[in-house]
């Protein structure tokens, strides 16, 4: 399956802009960390607030940066598929892309779980679920993830 993925994708028009396009790579790359800051610095505000820390900060009011983390992970998601049709091989050959796919995929099944086991029975008046250890272990598996999903991708050229 991902050799037809990779067979689409190295034939595909985005293999070509990529490919043809000199500084089409760099710029990916420039845009793949500014989607990764969003993502990842607005989930550790939110991910630390909800494990206990800066309990000023209003959880409720601090769910006001997801949006955030979901352009962050949008723009990740389309500069990730270029990376890929610029050269389909070199990422589905690799473990550590492999792993971060897996770990991207369980970070999104644990994102819906903490919105809907967490945040909405809290904003839907549930104060006790802030103090519970169900929030505190979705966010720290949040963290978890999203940090084997950083390290994942930063052993990517080195696998």
């Amino acid at each position: 399956m991902l050799d037809a993925l990779g067979n689409v994708l190295g034939s595909s028009p985005l293999n070509t802009f990529m490919v043809s396009v000199g500084p089409a790579f760099p710029a990916c790359e420039t845009l793949h960390f500014i989607g990764l800051s969003l993502l990842f610095g607005s989930l550790l505000l939110v991910d630390l607030r909800a494990m206990g820390f800066f309990r000023a900060l209003p959880l409720i009011a601090l769910h006001r940066l997801v949006p955030l983390a979901i352009a962050g992970f949008a723009i990740n998601l389309v500069t990730g598929v270029l990376f890929v049709a610029y050269d389909p091989p070199t990422y589905f050959e690799n473990n550590a892309f492999l792993w971060k796919m897996v770990l991207v995929g369980l970070a999104g099944v644990n994102a819906l779980a903490f919105e809907f086991a967490v945040f909405r029975p809290l904003v839907a008046g549930d104060a006790a679920i802030e103090r519970g250890m169900l929030i505190k272990v979705l966010a720290a598996l949040s963290l978890l993830l999203w940090s084997g999903v950083l390290i994942a991708g930063r052993l990517i050229p080195f696998v």
